[in-house]
C-alpha cells in the first residue's frame, strides 16, 4: 500500500464572461491524479454541479499540482502563495503545513466576476 504524500494544488482559470478564478490548496493524497480529484473534489467544484468525474476531467488539465516532498516543487508552491500573500505569511504556511503530523488545513480562493 502506497503512503499519502503532500502536494499542493493551484488552479487558476479565466472564463470569457464568467471572470477568474484562483484557488489553491494542500492535499494529502497517494498519487498526483487522486490529488486533483481531491483538490476538485473539495475546493473547486459546487456539490451541485455536473457528476464529479465529468468536472474533474474538466478542470484536472488546468490543475497545477506540486509534490511537496520535492524541493523545486516546494520553491515553485512558495513562489505562487508569495504573489498572494506576504512572504513571512506564506513561510508561516508552508512551516505549519510540512510538519510532521501536521493538523492544519489551508485552501484560498479568490474570485473576480467580470460580467
Amino acid at each position: 500500500m502506497s503512503k499519502s504524500k503532500q502536494y499542493f494544488c493551484f488552479l487558476q482559470y479565466f472564463a470569457t464572461g464568467e471572470g477568474l478564478t484562483e484557488n489553491m490548496a494542500f492535499v494529502d493524497a497517494k498519487s498526483e491524479k487522486e490529488a486533483i480529484k481531491i483538490f476538485c473534489r473539495d475546493y473547486v467544484l459546487s456539490k451541485n454541479t455536473c457528476t464529479l468525474e465529468e468536472e474533474v476531467s474538466f478542470f484536472s488539465d488546468v490543475v497545477c499540482i506540486y509534490d511537496l516532498s520535492k524541493k523545486e516543487s516546494r520553491a515553485n508552491a512558495q513562489e505562487i502563495l508569495n504573489n498572494f500573500f506576504r512572504p513571512e505569511v506564506t513561510r508561516s504556511i508552508l512551516k505549519a503545513r510540512m510538519k510532521k503530523n501536521a493538523i492544519f488545513d489551508f485552501n484560498f480562493r479568490f474570485y473576480a466576476n467580470y460580467s
